[in-house]
């Protein structure tokens, strides 16, 4: 495995496990302690979901990488549009996160792709 997908691979697990534990630790203790954090512990786990899965997807050499930086951040703004379907409360938030999720994405991408290119260029001298 290339160093970039490695890197890719490693940024996007850690981005995920956080997702997992602002979801399932810091969420509900929020929920219970701090009403008024709830919401920012919802963001923070829509925030890394996105950045992780756009990471985790991008090991694999595409020719588009923000296109699939894009669809992820569209799933998870189509999956907050389907629970307002199902309960009629819209979380914006979480749209906001999703959208900005994608845009940290694309910039870690970007430093991953740029650090790889400039090892590439001294490898060759």
């Amino acid at each position: 495995m290339e160093s970039k997908n490695r890197t890719s691979l490693l940024i996007g697990i850690v981005f995920l496990i956080l997702s997992f534990l602002a979801n399932s630790v810091y969420h509900d203790y929020s929920n219970k302690n701090a009403p008024d954090l709830f919401r920012f512990a919802s963001f923070l786990s829509c925030l890394f979901y996105v950045v992780g899965f756009s990471l985790v997807f991008l090991i694999k050499t595409f020719s588009y990488p923000s296109i699939v930086i894009l669809i992820v951040s569209l799933i998870s703004i189509v999956n907050e549009i389907k629970q307002f379907r199902a309960s009629g409360i819209l979380d914006v938030n979480n749209i906001v996160a999703s959208l900005i999720g994608g845009i940290v994405a694309f910039l870690i991408w970007s430093v991953i792709e740029k650090r790889s290119h400039n090892q590439d260029k001294e490898s060759l001298l």
